[in-house]
């Protein structure tokens, strides 16, 4: 399919097409029998959605929170319309992704040139590793069943590991050492683990988890590197306590995500429900439900939030909240597991971005999005994805 004729029908599907447009749009209606389907098939929005479900969580009609206006320090940078660009840009690739899926595309289109350059790179993988107490180290998505390392039989369902407390433990839960397990989850993948306790952990890409097989002793503590969004069972007995970059986390039960990359200058923990103590350097704080806590190693600092763009990942979207663009492409080179070049794109370091786009699972679909919404141009070199203005 023709670049400008997607964009043109994409346009008319949001109702915000021009009248010299809509000639070009007519026009190629009725040049065959077989774009006269296509078109009405795409003025089915009931259809489109049945069949591409991914794109029903679009949500162009919420208001982003502005931090900058609540912490009063940040200058207030210039704001792209992100989400009203999604939304065309949603509509762009469901175009596409339906032409294709007719096996209409006539090989000129840019999403086929992206498919085939992009191919290997995917993101949405049930992938990780998992490393033993003894140092064995299993690639969970092949060996699915039962797992016994000799301390605790686990259940590995594809895509989520479960530590079954109702089974006898195969060790003493109250020995002074307890085993440990790693749990590391690669670029492109996320994974769902249940602990002895039965806390569930939800772990985004590129994390890492580190836990006892049973716990023992006074608290249930575990370390992490990376994002992971947690649902504590409740044990006022017996707090939870996460150490990660920046931060310790200590909590009854509850429900909250804490995003504490090593690489990343700050730690920031988002509570959903309950109440959670953090603590940075010589500082603690108690955070609510909807406040974000931002740790640095040596300070802390408290805000409100709209708690959906710090937990979107788990409802399989992107979220960005007045975020830079460096800061988006990193979460994007976690997805898909890839590396950008942006040399190309120096204009774009003073702009700043709000709205919602949905993880996809072929990069070629967030290629579309972009281009669109941004004029973006994608290539690869050798594994290294260059992005350059379009003229």
């Amino acid at each position: 399919m023709d670049r400008e004729i997607v964009r043109i029908i994409s346009k008319s599907l949001l109702g915000e097409i021009a009248p010299r447009e809509q000639d070009i749009l007519d026009r190629w209606v009725d040049a065959s029998p077989e774009n006269r389907e296509t078109y009405l098939r795409l003025k089915d929005t009931k259809s489109i959605v049945g069949q591409y479900g991914r794109y029903e969580f679009f949500e162009h009609n919420r208001k982003p929170l502005d931090f900058a206006a609540l912490n009063g320090r940040r200058n207030r940078p210039r704001r792209v319309r992100w989400i009203a660009a999604c939304a065309a840009a949603a509509v762009l690739a469901l175009v596409v992704g339906i032409w294709q899926f007719s096996g209409r595309n006539d090989g000129h289109g840019s999403s086929k040139a992206y498919s085939s350059e992009f191919s290997d790179m995917l993101g949405g993988n049930n992938s990780a590793i998992l490393i033993l107490s003894d140092g064995r180290v299993i690639k969970v998505e092949d060996e699915t069943g039962k797992l016994n390392d000799g301390h605790r039989t686990i259940s590995n369902t594809g895509g989520r590991l479960i530590y079954n407390e109702t089974e006898p433990p195969l060790i003493d839960k109250n020995v002074a050492a307890p085993f440990y397990h790693t749990l590391r989850i690669p670029r492109g993948s996320v994974y769902h683990l249940v602990l002895a306790d039965s806390t569930e952990v939800t772990l985004n890409s590129d994390s890492e988890i580190r836990y006892p097989v049973v716990f023992s002793g006074s608290e249930r503590t575990i370390h992490l590197k990376g994002e992971a969004y947690f649902k504590v069972a409740k044990n006022a007995e017996k707090p939870f306590v996460v150490n990660c970059p920046h931060q310790t986390v200590r909590v009854l039960g509850t429900e909250f995500n804490i995003h504490a990359y090593p690489a990343d200058a700050k730690a920031f923990t988002t509570l959903v429900e309950g109440s959670v103590e953090v603590a940075s350097g010589d500082h603690r704080v108690v955070i609510t439900p909807g406040v974000v806590s931002v740790a640095d190693g040596r300070t802390i600092q408290t805000m409100a939030t709209d708690i959906s763009f710090n937990t979107s990942w788990i409802e399989n979207r992107f979220a960005f909240d007045n975020e830079s663009f460096t800061d988006i492409l990193a979460k994007f080179e976690r997805w898909y597991n890839v590396k950008f070049d942006v040399s190309g794109v120096t204009s774009l370091d003073n702009e700043f971005f709000t709205g919602y786009i949905p993880r996809f699972k072929h990069v070629e679909s967030l290629f579309e999005v972009l281009e669109s919404s941004m004029n973006l141009n994608f290539r690869k070199e050798g594994d290294v994805v260059v992005i350059t203005l379009n003229n």
